[in-house]
Formats: structure tokens, C-alpha cells, sequence
């Protein structure tokens, strides 16, 4: 069993730890002579594309062992369907392998679905290499499906473009991907959030911090999900165990006079 927490990327982490927990995530897939970005990008290509989304990490042994960049329609992208204004993408996904199978790159992924449907796109959509059988395997148990092939400038593989449906959208969602938060919108959250049975404890440290505590139905652990990160509320997201069904708790200090600090924009 192992605990882990999600949180968004602070400008203290390492850039230089986080590339080479990518390089080492996507060892294998070097080794096979797939030139993945990852395999061997430098630290300041690891910022660029931080800085072109919204990324998150995943933090267990006090060390970040997961990661993930959630990217919103790009004009421009080389991959058509990442320009559709439905659908948000993934980018620099992965896991420590020493950490892998316990869960983490699954609760990454629950955060994206969640995160795409608080502002209000209607599909998530990843890119992988083709020959990667393994990877094709996991993302469709994860519910992605084969929607194309892409040849990517400088690639020596073709991508499979793998895309799902995140699902209904809430009524609270953002319609602007970044919206600005007020004090009124936090305290309606908490409004809804205690109707809605989560109940805050308080903890020890700042007076406004608070844990919520979800029941273990997967379910119920979405819609609080898609309640919190819609109206920004996301500061930590903590899993125990490799189960679906392990209990999900939320860690928030919310200060209405501060604005929330973000390495980039989306991913």
C-alpha cells in the first residue's frame, strides 16, 4: 500500500527532478527507439511545456513520483484533434516506475476528467506511440479509445491519438478556462459542497485549512472531484491504497485576499 497525494506543480519544485522522473518513466521506450519528447528533453524543454498547460503531480515518500500536464485546444497543434475547441489534451504523463501499479497514473487521470469537465470540454485526447501495444492496453482500460494516427515532425514512430468522454459537465463549470475566482463563488462552494454531505474538519496549522473527507463510492468521489476543481478549490487530492474504492481526501487553505500561484497556464 502506498500514500500518496496530487497537488498542482509549485514554482519550488524541481524542473530538473521532475525531467529526470520522466526520463527514467520513459526508459523503456527509449530503449525500444521510440524518441519519445520525454526520454531525453532537457530541463528547460520540461518548462516550456509546463508553462504551455496546467500540471500536476503526484507527491508520495516526500518526492514527486507522478506527473501529468492538461492541455487546453491549441489552433495550432500539430495533432488535429487537440485544435478542436471540445477537447483538451495530455501531455508529459507518467509514473515513477518504482511507484507504478499502485494507482497513481489512475488518479492522475481521474484529475484530468475532472479538470476537463470543469471547463466544460467534452473530451480528453492523449497521444502514444502506435508500436506501444502496452501503453494502447492501458489507456483503453482507462477508457480511452483509438480515434487516429499522426506522423509528428522529428518523431520515428507513428502516434496513436487516443481520445474518451469526460462526461457530464457541471452546472457550476467555468465557461472561460481560467476563470477569476471571488470570495462569494469560494463561499457558495462551501455552501454546496455541505449540502452535498462533505463535511470540512478542521486541521492543525492555518484556521482556514480544512479536510474533506469523501465516502468511498467511486461515484460520489467523481462528483466531488468535478466540485472542487471546478471552482478552483484543488490543493491537494489524497488517495491511500491501490483500491478505486480507497478513500479520496481534499486539503484546502483557502485565503479569498491571495491568488493562487501557477507555474503555467495548462499543458
Amino acid at each position: 500500500m502506498i500514500d500518496f497525494s496530487i497537488r498542482r506543480l509549485r514554482p519550488g519544485d524541481s524542473l530538473d527532478d521532475l525531467t529526470t522522473l520522466l526520463h527514467r518513466a520513459f526508459a523503456p521506450m527509449g530503449r525500444r527507439g521510440l524518441n519519445c519528447p520525454s526520454v531525453d528533453q532537457t530541463s528547460a524543454t520540461t518548462r516550456q511545456r509546463v508553462e504551455r498547460g496546467d500540471c500536476f503531480v503526484a507527491v508520495a515518500d516526500r518526492q514527486v513520483v507522478g506527473t501529468i500536464t492538461l492541455e487546453v485546444c491549441d489552433p495550432f497543434a500539430e495533432i488535429r484533434r487537440y485544435r478542436s475547441p471540445d477537447v483538451a489534451s495530455i501531455h508529459q504523463f507518467a509514473v515513477d516506475p518504482a511507484y507504478q501499479g499502485a494507482g497513481i497514473g489512475h488518479a492522475l487521470l481521474q484529475v484530468a476528467g475532472a479538470w476537463a469537465r470543469a471547463r466544460r470540454f467534452s473530451e480528453l485526447a492523449l497521444d502514444t506511440p502506435a508500436r506501444a501495444s502496452e501503453l494502447r492496453r492501458y489507456y483503453a482500460a482507462q477508457g480511452f479509445e483509438w480515434v487516429g494516427l499522426a506522423r509528428l515532425a522529428g518523431r520515428t514512430y507513428a502516434s496513436a491519438v487516443m481520445a474518451k468522454p469526460v462526461g457530464d459537465t457541471p452546472k457550476s463549470a467555468a465557461i472561460h478556462p481560467w476563470p477569476a475566482r471571488r470570495p462569494a463563488e469560494m463561499a457558495a462552494m462551501a455552501q454546496e459542497a455541505s449540502e452535498r454531505g462533505v463535511r470540512p474538519k478542521k486541521t492543525k496549522g492555518s484556521a482556514s485549512a480544512s479536510l474533506l473527507t469523501l465516502g468511498s463510492g467511486a461515484g460520489e468521489r467523481s462528483r466531488t472531484l468535478d466540485l472542487l476543481i471546478t471552482n478552483e478549490l484543488l490543493y491537494q487530492l489524497s488517495y491511500t491504497g491501490v483500491s478505486t474504492t480507497s478513500r479520496l481526501g481534499c486539503r484546502e487553505a483557502c485565503h479569498s485576499s491571495a491568488k493562487k500561484s501557477r507555474m503555467g497556464r495548462g499543458s
